[in-house]
């Protein structure tokens, strides 16, 4: 017998050889990249099918939710030549601490509004 597996604190026998393991976590290596593939080309014929409507969807709904430029007229903290600097500053703690796209984004559409 073959001490192969480790378990919390302890070995656990195992009566399979080394060789049988590995061919059998290789094979579900494989099965595991066959099915991202499939799943990465549904994904993209998907995206295709619907492409024109998310784009109406999302111009529709941008238009809708754009900041009222007059508005960053009334802040008293924020005037329109600090916006650049924040805009930068904001990039670059994005960079640093690498948040999703979308927070730096919802981010800039906070500080116009």
């Amino acid at each position: 017998m073959a001490y192969s597996q480790q378990g919390d604190t302890y070995f656990v026998e195992s009566d399979e050889p080394h060789h049988r393991i590995m061919a059998r976590e290789a094979a579900r290596m494989i099965a595991r990249q066959r099915q991202d593939i499939i799943g990465v080309e549904l994904s993209r014929l998907v995206r295709y099918e619907y492409l024109e409507d998310n784009m109406l969807h999302i111009r529709q709904v941008e238009d809708e939710t754009l900041p009222d430029v007059s508005l960053i007229d009334m802040q008293e903290d924020i005037q329109w030549f600090m916006q650049p600097y924040l805009i930068d500053f904001l990039i670059e703690a994005h960079a640093a601490f690498g948040p999703l796209p979308e927070t730096l984004f919802l981010t800039v559409n906070l500080l116009d509004r």
